[in-house]
């Protein structure tokens, strides 16, 4: 379950036998899918507030997903990538945020996630003492998360990003 690209192909193999299709079918319908899913539109000022960013910080990314940060086009401010499919579990587990503080070579005090899932970022980053940002888009209310953790648009990051220092 933590490699989407697998489960996804096993997917369309299951609906290609359900209605007998041609057995080339899962394979391009997969890449169908990544063709259109590596079509990203970023967040206003994203590109500018990572060229920013990457000016004054490591940057890595974690995910779930298998989404390829070259094709979206922004792999260039990032150092390294975490990703489930190669750690073998998915976030929350503690096992995908550690491999990203080992990659980092920072302590997990020292360490930032950003992150828009609470299920899936904010607990994750939470059980191994990392800092977080929540960015909460859709002003879900919780006692959970401090406010000075939570921003609704991605262009207040640079800016709450200085409470931590």
């Amino acid at each position: 379950k933590h490699d989407l690209s697998r489960v996804r192909i096993k997917a369309y193999t299951k609906i290609k036998e359900l209605y007998s299709l041609d057995d080339e079918m899962p394979i391009k319908a997969f890449n169908y899918f990544m063709k259109y899913r590596n079509k990203v539109i970023l967040f206003d000022q994203a590109e500018d507030i990572l060229i920013y960013l990457n000016k004054r910080y490591i940057l890595g990314t974690i995910t779930n997903g298998n989404a390829s940060l070259e094709k979206i086009g922004i792999k260039k401010y990032f150092n390294f990538e975490i990703k489930a499919s190669e750690v073998g579990v998915m976030k929350p587990d503690k096992k995908i945020f550690m491999a990203a503080i080992q990659k980092s070579s920072f302590k997990s005090s020292e360490i930032v996630h950003i992150g828009d899932s609470y299920d899936k970022d904010i607990v994750g980053a939470m059980s191994v003492n990392m800092n977080y940002i929540w960015l909460n888009h859709l002003d879900i209310e919780t006692k959970l998360v401090e406010s000075k953790n939570i921003i609704k648009i991605f262009a207040e990051l640079p800016q709450i990003l200085k409470n931590f220092k």
